[in-house]
């Protein structure tokens, strides 16, 4: 059982290097006026977007259908959750 946990925890921070975005309940969209930052459709891809057009410390925040850049307003990223919320 303590090894699942290692493993467990090994997979969240390697996914947490790679793919950094959190998760913003829908009900929150207004509470952080997330329609004010570059955003992209969840479906693309988190690191090409990191790459090519945010840079890799990019803070990027998951809610609904759409990927949002908060860089610029990094309480954002640090409230937001590590799973995904509904």
């Amino acid at each position: 059982m303590k090894k699942i946990k290692l493993i467990e925890q090994e997979v969240r921070r390697i996914l947490q290097e790679n793919y950094p975005v959190k998760y913003i309940s829908k009900s929150d969209y207004e509470r952080y006026n997330l329609g004010e930052f570059p955003n992209f459709s969840a479906s693309g891809n988190v690191s090409g977007m990191k790459k090519q057009y945010y840079g890799k410390d990019a803070k990027l925040v998951k809610c609904g259908s759409y990927i949002y850049n908060v860089s610029s307003e990094p309480e954002i990223y640090d409230d937001a959750s590590p799973r995904p919320v509904k």
